[in-house]
């Protein structure tokens, strides 16, 4: 409760902010310097028909309303982001599900720090990304070819240094981790068990990591290294003795359990323009803590990869684009089942790829637009539009 009310504090100081612009925020700030307030928002209605028709609805229509509050005085800089998105298979909403991110920004000279619930997105890919660790998914209303959105917003602190004329320095440290969030029933669930997971908002799940970006000639290119936890669950099977009589084989239990896999990262990103075109490319390496590749709990470690290409039609505003994203497990196991390599896998195998396409349509002098996105998983031989 007392977390709720300080972030329902917050969200009122910045939404006042925007009423009271140059009055309130320098009274808070500094007495000489006014304050600004910038408000923009959006609405989107998101239409989903399934072709099976195993569940309630073959037709999904979910409403969101998307509100960004950004107050500054002076080198100080405060962002509110609300985003409501009606979920038709997990109510109620909690207010967790509404703030969407909470921070301040201070300038400096040569950088500037941000801290507070923060969305980063790394890597060169367009909405998709295979080396961006920062922000667990919360796939509980789906997937989405636009991973920001399905993004949760994380505790960090990260500092921005300016590297010559265009590169930059990016320090983050994350006191705590949160893993990937999916469902355990229903249409989006993953089929994984519902187990005791260890208490992660603990400083002993900290977490670095640091970027460096900059530009050659037309290409973006940047490089990063983190240290801290892959977000996939792993599952530890043992076996607790719960009676008296050690012959006896109903007085054993078999107990799941969730645990983590410490891992670091090391990634490459690059994109570059081609007239019309813009080429994107990233590779990432994760290095697990299961180096022999014999804790069936623990992941082994994997190489990923992202190449794609789009176009934004000259003169039309159209935009188009597809990306194949994919990923290789090394020492993939051949036994048990119970590994969570194998778990994890499609049909058995070591690699996973998935082709994704997206045409967006702008109208309305571009105050409105159509996005018609599809993915295909050839492993799983599934696919969503």
């Amino acid at each position: 409760m007392k977390s709720i009310m300080t972030v329902l504090a917050c969200a009122a100081l910045l939404a006042a902010q925007s009423g009271w612009a140059s009055d309130g925020f320098d009274d808070i700030f500094t007495q000489d310097e006014p304050g600004e307030a910038q408000v923009t928002g959006r609405i989107a209605l998101d239409l989903r028909y399934f072709l099976d028709d195993g569940w309630d609805s073959a037709v999904d229509v979910s409403p969101g309303g998307f509100l960004n509050i950004i107050a500054s005085s002076g080198d100080l800089e405060g962002t509110l982001a609300l985003g409501l998105e009606v979920d038709n298979d997990n109510p109620p909403i909690a207010m967790g599900d509404v703030v969407d991110e909470l921070y301040l920004k201070a300038f400096f000279p040569f950088g500037y720090l941000t801290a507070g619930l923060l969305k980063t997105e790394w890597g060169k890919g367009d909405g998709t990304h295979v080396i961006d660790p920062l922000n667990p998914l919360i796939q509980k209303n789906g997937v989405k070819t636009d991973l920001f959105e399905m993004k949760r917003a994380e505790a960090m602190v990260m500092a921005s240094v300016y590297l010559g004329e265009n590169g930059l320095l990016e320090l983050v440290y994350k006191p705590y981790f949160h893993p990937l969030q999916s469902d355990l029933a229903g249409r989006w669930a993953t089929g994984m068990p519902d187990t005791p997971s260890p208490d992660t908002t603990t400083l002993t799940y900290s977490q670095g990591a640091a970027r460096i970006t900059g530009t050659v000639g037309a290409c973006d290119l940047g490089c990063l290294y983190y240290y801290g936890f892959m977000s996939e669950p792993g599952y530890e099977v043992s076996v607790v003795f719960t009676g008296t009589n050690l012959l006896d084989p109903t007085h054993y239990q078999t107990v799941i359990s969730t645990v983590f896999t410490r891992a670091h990262l090391i990634g490459l990103e690059g994109a570059g323009a081609l007239g019309p075109f813009t080429v994107r490319t990233e590779l990432g390496y994760w290095l697990t803590e299961d180096a022999d590749g014999d804790q069936p709990e623990l992941y082994n470690h994997r190489f990923v990869y992202l190449g794609g290409i789009d176009l934004l039609v000259p003169g039309t505003g159209i935009f188009a684009g597809v990306q194949l994203t994919g990923s290789y497990t090394l020492d993939f196991p051949q036994a048990p089942e119970t590994d969570v390599d194998r778990l994890a896998s499609y049909n058995g195998t070591a690699h996973a790829n998935t082709l994704i396409g997206v045409i967006e349509l702008p109208f309305a002098r571009d105050t409105m637009k159509i996005r018609l996105n599809g993915l295909y998983l050839f492993e799983a031989e599934g696919y969503m539009l």
